[in-house]
């Protein structure tokens, strides 16, 4: 009786490995995911991503001068404490023959060609350029950068009506 359990033991083993066997064959396996290097929570505004430039009136204006300057904020909150720096990059598309301003993305008439948008940083009154990165060290994982934008005119005669100039925040921690 002890020699046949074996004899079953053993020939369910051999079945089992021979069955193994005959479905053998290498498949590939993916494996996906995004990584982030933190978990921070960004906001413009205070959540709101527009930043409204109000009524400009340009009917007193020449080539070269801004507008008044609108303030706006971002706010970076709640990052681990093992990271220092914020670098952000506001990614838009640059004014043709000026890469200091931004362009205006959807205009009414002329306005791609006259005026355009320019960041500047409230606390070193530097400008903030196309594409360009600028670090902001973090507190405790937060900081708040008080930011100003304003409207340059780059050649007389602008367009009346609506405008946008989109950019994307692009933010990296270090």
């Amino acid at each position: 009786m002890k020699q046949l359990i074996k004899f079953s033991i053993a020939a369910a083993i051999a079945t089992s490995c021979a069955t193994f066997a005959a479905n053998a064959a290498d498949n590939q396996v993916d494996f996906t995911g995004i990584l982030a290097s933190s978990s921070c929570n960004v906001s413009v505004n205070g959540g709101d991503n527009t930043v409204d430039m109000g009524l400009i009136d340009t009917s007193g204006m020449g080539a070269g001068e801004i507008t008044d300057d609108v303030a706006f904020s971002v706010d970076i909150k709640n990052c681990p404490t093992t990271l220092q720096t914020a670098v952000l990059q506001f990614q838009g598309t640059a004014f043709d023959g000026n890469s200091a301003l931004y362009s205006i993305t959807k205009p009414s008439g002329n306005q791609q060609d006259h005026i355009a948008l320019q960041i500047k940083d409230i606390n070193s009154q530097g400008y903030i350029n196309p594409n360009t990165d600028s670090a902001y060290i973090l507190s405790q994982g937060n900081v708040t950068i008080p930011l100003a934008a304003s409207m340059k005119l780059v050649k007389d005669g602008v367009d009346d009506g609506a405008f946008t100039v989109s950019t994307t925040l692009h933010i990296d921690y270090k």
